[in-house]
């Protein structure tokens, strides 16, 4: 009997509210008209008086049962209202959500395209950085704002021997060797540590010669930094060959070794002046005079 009864429980509780209410108030309509006729049969007959009786009781439930329906329909219409207007708030949102996505996958492929333009930007700017750069650094060392390391050729020049005032190493003959090594392609020069730059001279007082308004002494040692060719490209070099015909005509000590690592020092401050020039106008003074009105 208790496996009836958890059986009836489950069904009924699986039963729609509709529907139960609507079954069991029949079941008990039937029930009560089962009893009052069954009374009635029993006492013979004298449920005439008791007539009304199962019309009024049928009459209740009945309008019980239509309250009921009355309830669900309206709860019924409460949930459909309240499940429509939850639906329409989800669609809602949705949409919503979508044109927010739309609007991140634009921005998206602009900053994909503003970071291509940049990268490529930078890329150009770096090639045009690391040019200047280098550009810099050839003038730095072209000016002498800088010392100067590598390979490159050792020079040592001095008198003749014998004392002959002929065999004396004078200025021109520094600046031939000079000139014959700037012509191999020496990057950087300097005569007895002093280095040669665009504002250098090379000159003669009384006996003896100055660079970069310093006396030096014999013997003159030239260090030049060019590379592990320069000896061979100085010989063939016009003013290399006329300096070596000079060193044999007056006798010169000439001694030449290349050297794998060289140290050519900077320019003193005095000479590191930047300077400019202007190019002069087209027209000359008297055509600027001749426009004159």
């Amino acid at each position: 009997m208790t496996e009836t009864r958890e059986r009836t429980a489950g069904d009924r509780a699986r039963t729609p509210l509709l529907e139960l209410v609507t079954r069991e108030s029949l079941d008990l309509d039937y029930q009560d008209v089962a009893r009052r006729r069954g009374g009635a049969g029993g006492a013979g007959g004298a449920g005439g008086a008791g007539g009304p009786t199962p019309h009024r009781g049928a009459a209740v439930a009945v309008a019980v049962f239509g309250l009921l329906v009355a309830v669900a329909a309206v709860q019924n219409s409460r949930n459909a209202d309240v499940d429509e207007a939850s639906r329409k708030a989800l669609i809602d949102r949705v949409e919503t959500r979508k044109e927010s996505v739309s609007s991140l996958q634009d921005r998206i492929i602009a900053l994909r395209e503003q970071n291509d333009t940049l990268s490529e930007r930078l890329v150009s700017l770096s090639s045009t950085a690391q040019n200047l750069e280098r550009t810099r650094l050839e003038l730095a060392l072209g000016t002498g704002f800088v010392a100067a390391e590598g390979s490159g050729l050792r020079v040592t020049v001095d008198d003749q021997p014998r004392g002959d005032p002929d065999g004396l190493v004078r200025a021109t003959d520094l600046r031939v060797l000079v000139n014959g090594l700037w012509e191999a392609g020496a990057e950087a020069i300097a005569i007895n540590g002093r280095r040669l730059t665009a504002l250098s001279a090379i000159v003669n007082s009384d006996i003896a010669i100055q660079v970069n308004k310093g006396p030096l002494s014999p013997p003159y040692v030239v260090a030049a930094v060019g590379g592990q060719n320069l000896d061979a490209d100085f010989v063939e070099t016009q003013s290399g060959l006329t300096f070596l015909a000079l060193a044999d005509q007056f006798g010169f000590v000439v001694e030449r070794d290349s050297v794998p690592s060289l140290l050519v020092p900077a320019a003193p401050p005095s000479m590191q002046q930047l300077r400019y020039a202007e190019r002069p106008s087209a027209a000359g003074p008297d055509d600027e005079e001749g426009t004159t009105p």
